[in-house]
């Protein structure tokens, strides 16, 4: 057996692929699981986003960091496209937007993309 088929079969057979990392930000598709989510007694913030949208692609990766950072709050996302009709009735007219929640009431909104501002923000209501 030549080296080369041996590092073949060992990377078949013996060492998985690697997996993507699990996203801190947890996925709401629709307005039960919104109102699940925003109930909490403590901090839920609500990215509300689009594939789309270039600023919450370049927001996303931040959020990921904030959820691991705050980890006494909680972070969700909601894709205005697969849940216009929960956009809709929360009054979402930009994207990003962050909703920020406490016992199922509305306490704060940020709008756009910047960093120093979502973060703050984070701070200020946890």
């Amino acid at each position: 057996i030549n080296a080369e088929y041996m590092g073949h079969f060992l990377s078949v057979y013996f060492f998985s692929p690697p997996q993507p990392p699990l996203s801190m930000v947890k996925k709401i598709k629709n307005e039960s699981g919104f109102r699940e989510a925003i109930a909490a007694p403590r901090l839920v913030v609500i990215a509300w986003s689009a594939d789309w949208c270039g600023p919450c692609k370049q927001i996303a990766p931040y959020t990921e960091e904030l959820a691991k950072e705050f980890s006494t709050v909680d972070f969700f996302k909601v894709d205005i496209d697969e849940a216009d009709d929960l956009a809709a009735d929360m009054g979402i007219s930009a994207v990003p937007t962050f909703g920020f929640y406490k016992d199922g009431a509305k306490v704060d909104e940020f709008k756009g993309a910047n960093r120093d501002g979502l973060k703050n923000m984070v701070d200020q209501h946890k």
